[in-house]
């Protein structure tokens, strides 16, 4: 049913994803990207409705000039799935979408960075691919997709001054700081190590 239905599609696609944790009203911003209140089904129980990559379209005007083509992924951290398989979802997003929407409830969690961090590694590794077949830099940033992080229901108050994306970026620099102590420490480690090494071969 989706492969008749981009076959009828003659001019150019915009596709926007949408993914994120499981029932936590992806499908519903979906709809509402599309205009729509029945498109993609909508889940009333603790199971996730969406299974897999479910897609739908619209042209962008009258004149069918431009489609935009919305998927929607099914969510992460189901108890039904796995990680493997979160990471697969991950991989086809970054993939198909030119632009790619981060669906967060209330507010950013340490668990929302990793899944960011996943996404970045993911990018890195398909840009060595893309490098290692003599890519050019500018068609390598065309398989890439512009991200917006979509935090629903938030009604904390932000700090006066900090704004809403001081407030994305406080997280993700507070992130890299624990990365580069984790680092410092690993190294420590490492040193120590290697210490009571030599220690033990004057020893022996």
């Amino acid at each position: 049913e989706a492969r008749n239905l981009l076959k009828n599609v003659n001019s150019k696609i915009k596709v926007v994803g949408i993914c994120g944790t499981y029932r936590k009203g992806k499908s519903y911003f979906a709809n509402r990207l599309l205009g729509k209140i029945d498109g993609f089904e909508l889940g009333h129980t603790v199971d996730g409705c969406t299974q897999g990559v479910w897609l739908w379209g619209k042209y962008e005007d009258i004149s069918r000039e431009s489609a935009i083509l919305v998927l929607d992924f099914q969510g992460l951290e189901d108890v039904r799935s796995n990680h493997k398989f979160d990471l697969k979802l991950n991989s086809l997003a970054i993939l198909l979408c030119s632009f790619l929407i981060i669906n967060i409830p209330n507010v950013i969690t340490q668990t929302d960075i990793d899944k960011l961090s996943c996404v970045t590694k993911i990018s890195k590794n398909v840009k060595k691919a893309l490098e290692q077949a003599n890519t050019n830099t500018s068609e390598i940033n065309m398989y890439f997709p512009d991200l917006m992080f979509l935090i629903r229901d938030f009604s904390l108050q932000l700090p006066d001054g900090l704004s809403e994306s001081d407030y994305l970026l406080k997280a993700l620099n507070q992130e890299k700081i624990q990365q580069s102590n984790l680092d410092s420490d690993s190294e420590d480690e490492s040193d120590e190590e290697e210490q009571l090494e030599q220690k033990d071969r004057k020893t022996t």
